[in-house]
């Protein structure tokens, strides 16, 4: 059996409404460039049943493609936020036609999915603007929604709404990878159908991934510190990603507590959510600020005068410990509206983390030997998915495509 390295391009684009981070531009990136937060305010309407009718259209002749997406939602009253690892069954229809699950408002529309359209050459799909989205209950009666393309000003205070410009995804025939070309201007909203006042969703950034180019996950340590000084030990999943010259760690179980409301009904459990680092120039670890935890529910900075920032934390390397160990003057919080405008909240604090060291060594996956195949031809790809010529330093995707007609991908660093 082949050891083969699969990767996909991972980039992230959290913005604070002005502060964008690119994953793979370290620069972009800087612990001591925070951002204080203020509740913002919301141009987006918040709904108030928990109650949906989707619009849910067959696609007959299908098949269907495991992956997993990351893209920039906004919780409820707060900041742009990355949304990291959810997991999304595509179907591809005979008749050219493609479905995502809905990844806007899923706890009032859990099924309903997002129509696009796969062009003849197979390279893009374009999301159909307008579209219905299902039905919603709000105070005044029922709420029928529908997906508009918008642009964002460039101080992040409005949208324009583009009614005759759908949006576009690429799609990578060799790869399998679905994205957008340009993450600062790919926003999909939820509005009410016919009327262009205000949004109930937002989102951007969409990045398909392949379920196969995931590596094995693996178990590290974990430990820190709660609100009250409690140390909490135990371990989280991670999945190491090498992209150009450092690694990208998928965390989950670093927050495993639940929001319930008085009734100790649980509103969001924190456990399902996977948050994103990356190594810096130095071997430390850097987090972006803000992730999303839940729906409406963010994770951000805290310093001791309870002042919640955005930007980066960094975990520093311990060589003693051989693992990342959080900076000492901020706290990772559970942020979300309080109801009020104007008013955030958090329930839980995170201080003194340690995270052991992940290795690189489960970014492996098992496939069958090829080697004794006839090769027809080979192209190569950056960890963007754009075709290049010439290899430079750090990652790259070599495409082998097979007389048989078979293709195999395999990641490589040089």
């Amino acid at each position: 059996m082949k050891k083969l390295l699969l990767i996909a391009a991972l980039f992230i684009s959290l913005n604070g409404f002005a502060q964008k981070t690119t994953l793979h531009k370290m620069t972009s990136v800087n612990a001591n460039n925070l951002k204080e937060i203020r509740a913002i305010q919301s141009k987006t309407v918040k709904p108030i049943a928990k109650k949906a009718v989707s619009s849910v259209k067959a696609n007959a002749d299908k098949s269907t493609a495991n992956y997993y997406l990351d893209f920039v939602d906004l919780p409820y009253g707060l900041d742009f936020s990355r949304r990291n690892h959810i997991a999304s069954n595509i179907e591809f229809g005979d008749n050219g036609k493609v479905y995502f699950p809905n990844m806007l408002l899923t706890y009032l529309l859990p099924d309903q999915k997002i129509e696009g359209v796969l062009n003849s050459t197979g390279d893009k799909i374009t999301i159909t603007n307008g579209q219905s989205m299902g039905t919603i209950q709000g105070s005044y009666g029922d709420i029928k929604l529908s997906l508009c393309r918008v642009h964002l000003s460039e101080d992040g205070s409005s949208v324009d709404y583009d009614i005759e410009n759908p949006l576009v995804l690429n799609y990578n025939k060799d790869t399998k990878q679905i994205y957008v070309e340009n993450p600062d201007d790919s926003y999909l909203a939820l509005v009410e159908e016919d009327n262009y006042n205000g949004f109930y969703a937002i989102g951007s950034g969409f990045d398909y991934i392949p379920a196969e180019m995931f590596p094995a996950p693996q178990t590290v340590s974990y430990s820190y510190d709660d609100y009250d000084w409690v140390t909490h030990e135990g371990e989280v999943t991670v999945i190491s990603l090498p992209v150009e010259d450092y690694v990208v760690y998928y965390f989950n179980g670093l927050f495993t507590e639940k929001l319930e409301d008085g009734d100790g009904n649980v509103l969001a459990d924190y456990s399902q959510s996977w948050l994103v680092g990356f190594n810096d120039e130095n071997g430390n670890l850097l987090m972006p600020i803000m992730q999303t935890l839940a729906n409406d529910v963010g994770v951000a900075m805290m310093d001791q005068d309870q002042k919640l920032y955005t930007g980066a934390i960094t975990f520093n390397y311990d060589a003693d410990l051989d693992s990342y160990v959080q900076q000492e003057d901020y706290m990772l919080v559970d942020i979300f509206s309080g109801g009020q405008q104007g008013q955030l909240s958090f329930t839980t604090t995170h201080s003194g983390s340690i995270i052991g060291k992940p290795t690189t060594a489960g970014v492996e996956n098992t496939v069958a030997d090829t080697d004794n195949k006839e090769i027809e031809s080979t192209v190569y790809y950056d960890l963007s998915g754009r075709r290049i010529n010439n290899i430079q330093k750090g990652a790259a995707i070599k495409i082998i495509k097979y007389t048989d007609g078979t293709t195999k991908a395999v990641k490589f660093v040089k």
